[in-house]
């Protein structure tokens, strides 16, 4: 009965992994949890105890050879050059837009395309430019392969910007609401690999980086997707700004609720 239960669990594990990255579920992959426990298997037994000091050393090492704080070298760009690769932040250069700002397509002479994060001066509220730096500067730290890495940045009187290589595929967000021609090349194998390498950006924030680096805001649309469908979180390091904007917000409502009560 352990073995059915263990096996049951598992199973049960895997579809909801397949219903959160789908974004719907298809009825023909629903579960008979009965046909499961009553019909005889063979099973094999739940991982043994003595595994565990293995695991623990492997992820140890894995840890170590992943580990890294220095920053790179990062480009300063000028904001004339940034207004001229997106057309003066033009709409039709407008990549997506979330809460502390809106990205935008940045083509350039030489055929380069980036994506430039251009960061809402209300993000921005009473903090000086050093701060901003500071963020910078933290970012530049974050290598991994599922994070998207910051390749330089514009920090001017009335801007704050962000400039990351352009990823091909868009976010996870587009392929999981557009229609089925174009989410075929999602299959399984490939959202299974999309889960694990978020899961892998995750784990590095949390227990590589020291200080631990708190994303607050993973979403299908801070998800990117290269060339071959690997994922690159987006964001990361960018949590002071949401912390900013919820203050703002708390303000807002603090103020309209006195105005009530006059």
């Amino acid at each position: 009965m352990l073995c059915n239960s263990y096996l049951l669990s598992q199973i049960l594990c895997v579809h909801f992994v397949d219903f959160v990255l789908a974004g719907t579920k298809d009825s023909s992959s629903s579960i008979d949890i009965k046909t499961l426990e009553t019909s005889p298997m063979e099973l094999k037994p739940p991982p043994a105890d003595n595994k565990k000091v293995n695991k623990d050393n492997e992820f140890a090492n894995k840890l170590t050879s992943r580990r890294s704080t220095d920053s790179i070298s990062l480009i300063t760009y000028l904001s004339a050059d940034l207004q001229a690769a997106t057309e003066s932040f033009s709409s039709s250069r407008l990549l997506g837009q979330g809460n502390i700002g809106c990205v935008y397509k940045a083509k350039f002479n030489d055929g380069k395309a980036l994506a430039v994060n251009k960061i809402e001066t209300l993000n921005l509220s009473g903090s000086r430019s050093s701060d901003f730096m500071e963020v910078v500067s933290g970012i530049s730290k974050l290598h991994h392969s599922n994070i998207a890495e910051l390749l330089g940045y514009c920090s001017e009187s009335s801007y704050q910007l962000l400039v990351y290589e352009r990823q091909q595929n868009g976010s996870l967000h587009g392929f999981l609401h557009l229609s089925d021609d174009y989410s075929k090349p999602l299959t399984w194998d490939t959202r299974v690999r999309i889960a694990l390498g978020t899961a892998h950006a995750v784990e590095y924030l949390h227990e590589v980086c020291s200080p631990s680096v708190i994303h607050k805001h993973i979403k299908s649309s801070n998800i990117l997707l290269d060339a071959e469908l690997n994922p690159r979180v987006a964001d990361c390091g960018l949590g002071v700004f949401f912390e900013v904007q919820l203050k703002f917000i708390c303000i807002i409502l603090g103020n309209h609720a006195g105005m009530h009560n006059i």
